[in-house]
């Protein structure tokens, strides 16, 4: 059971109701377990919670009793509540990015640092042209020379379609509004939002416990 509170961006934080299976050894350590069982979601795309799992805060065991499975298995059942950060994006939605690739083709874009998406020339409106200069290729305005996309240049983009491809996501974006594009060019800023600063921050924790987890799994 979820229920969910939007934030921007495709991003949605979900108070989840999780049920967990660990092996015996933990007993002694559920909590531990429990945390090394969150660990291993993160960053990957979650068919149950219909999202990408970004971090997750406060897990509650549910009662102090636990199911041990019958049958061939010795594993044991633990129930928790979690609230757990998504990022859920579907067609339509606006997103922020930064610009990773520049091709006369198509535009890189990485958006909150981890999801790759792509941009094709088709979907690219025809007031931007791709012009490759001595030092650097970027994508211009013909009536706004001020609006030049660059790499390193933070992108607002519309997403036009998302395939889950196993645990991860496949984006394809789209600059064919005409509000899309640099965000320099956009707002004036210089800086993404402090929103986002923060959720950098918090997708950095995840890596770094993601990594934990990897490690882990090679060491047993």
């Amino acid at each position: 059971m979820v229920t969910a509170n939007e934030e921007p961006q495709g991003l949605n934080v979900v108070k989840a109701k999780l049920d967990i299976f660990l092996h015996p050894s933990r007993s002694g350590h559920i909590m531990a377990g429990v945390q090394e069982t969150l660990d291993s979601l993160l960053l990957r795309y979650n068919e149950s919670l219909q999202g990408v799992v970004l971090a997750y805060l406060d897990p509650n065991i549910l009662g102090r009793k636990h199911k041990i499975l019958s049958g061939l298995t010795p594993y044991f059942h633990v129930g928790l509540t979690a609230n757990i950060l998504l990022f859920s994006p579907t067609a339509g939605m606006r997103v922020e990015g930064k610009v990773n690739k520049i091709e006369k083709d198509y535009i890189g874009v990485l958006t909150m640092g981890i999801f790759n998406a792509a941009l094709s020339v088709m979907d690219i409106r025809d007031d931007l042209y791709f012009e490759e200069l001595p030092h650097e290729r970027i994508w211009t305005s013909k009536t706004d020379h001020q609006h030049v996309i660059k790499l390193g240049s933070m992108l607002s983009f519309v997403i036009k379609s998302v395939q889950e491809t196993g645990e991860f996501l496949d984006i394809s974006g789209s600059l064919c509004s005409p509000d899309t594009g640099c965000l320099d060019w956009i707002s004036g800023l210089n800086e993404p939002r402090h929103v986002l600063n923060d959720l950098e921050n918090r997708i950095e924790s995840s890596k770094e416990k993601r990594k934990k987890e990897k490690k882990r799994r090679r060491d047993t």
